[in-house]
């Protein structure tokens, strides 16, 4: 036998050895751990399936071995399983757990049973004969929330609606390559580009026609309100003298208003025939004198009283030079 020879029977034989130590591994992976355990409490776990457990499968228990699995059988109406659990004496599992089935290791297709508490853990201990409740999540290579992710997705229809986006969208964009090329052909009419020129171009001119407008409005506004300043002060000096003249008439009237009581008097006594101004009513020089006095105050106050009603209709109107 040549050296080549034996080096490929040896190789051959290492390649076999290497391969059914990788079986053995995947095949007692999952109860390498049971043949320890002999003594221990009966449990029973419910799931709707059991992928991957078969009599030997580890229980854990925060990831510490504490059992291991003994049957695995149908139930009766065939709705799930129920797995027979030995749970080993020296070890405190709370009651309040709940179980997962998941694959011992990512290269392996047996699977273990994973106890987890609900809430904190209570204070009593998993009693034998107890029945507890597993999800499977043992879905092979892919892990569950994948599954559960493309469930949705094709539960939701988001592929087809992706599909419709994308058409939508290529739609869109091919109206856009149009309305980009028409507006290329507008702008490259040589037409179109001289009157666009023309345009702006007059919106230049506009623009500083109206820069030029605006100085002037400015110019225009400050004569306007040194004008309106003006006009201000005259009326100022205007009301000065309205009131000056509104002050004299009131005391013209104040002064006609205490002549006619001193009358009114005067003609009392002289109706109850006191003093001399009785004997005198008689004398004609005083009755004229009188009348044309009383004449002369009569017409005095019907001027007052026209101008006043004059102001009062046309308002009192003042001429500035």
């Amino acid at each position: 036998m040549t050296s080549r020879s034996r080096n490929i029977l040896v190789g051959s034989v290492v390649l076999v050895a290497i391969l059914s130590l990788g079986w053995m591994i995947l095949k007692f992976s999952g109860s390498s751990v049971a043949a320890l355990i002999s003594k221990g409490e009966t449990i029973q776990i419910t799931t709707e399936r059991a992928d991957g457990v078969s009599d030997g499968s580890a229980v854990y228990y925060l990831g510490v071995p504490v059992g291991q699995a003994t049957g695995v059988k149908l139930l009766p109406d065939n709705s799930g399983v129920v797995i027979d659990a030995l749970i080993s004496a020296d070890k405190t599992v709370p009651a309040n757990v709940i179980g997962r089935i998941k694959a011992a290791s990512s290269l392996s297709m047996s699977a273990g049973i994973f106890l987890e508490t609900v809430g904190p853990p209570s204070d009593k201990r998993l009693a034998a004969g107890a029945q507890i409740k597993a999800i499977n999540q043992n879905t092979g290579l892919i892990p569950p929330e994948f599954t559960d992710l493309a469930r949705s997705i094709r539960e939701q229809q988001l592929i087809a609606h992706v599909d419709e986006t994308v058409i939508e969208m290529r739609n869109q964009l091919r109206n856009a390559g149009v309305a980009i090329d028409s507006f290329n052909k507008i702008v490259g009419d040589p037409k179109v580009r001289e009157d666009l020129s023309a345009a702006i171009a007059s919106i230049r001119t506009t623009s500083e026609n109206l820069q030029k407008f605006t100085a002037k409005l400015e110019t225009l506004s400050g004569e306007t309100s040194q004008t309106l300043s003006q006009v201000r002060t005259t009326l100022s000096d205007g009301g000065k003298r309205v009131d000056e003249l509104t002050t004299q008439v009131g005391s013209r009237l104040t002064q006609v208003g205490e002549l006619l009581d001193k009358f009114n008097a005067i003609a009392t006594r002289i109706d109850k025939g006191e003093g001399t101004a009785g004997a005198l009513v008689n004398d004609p020089r005083l009755y004229e004198s009188l009348v044309d006095t009383s004449k002369t105050l009569n017409l005095t106050i019907a001027d007052l009283r026209r101008l006043v009603e004059q102001w009062e209709q046309e308002g009192f109107t003042l001429k500035l030079k």
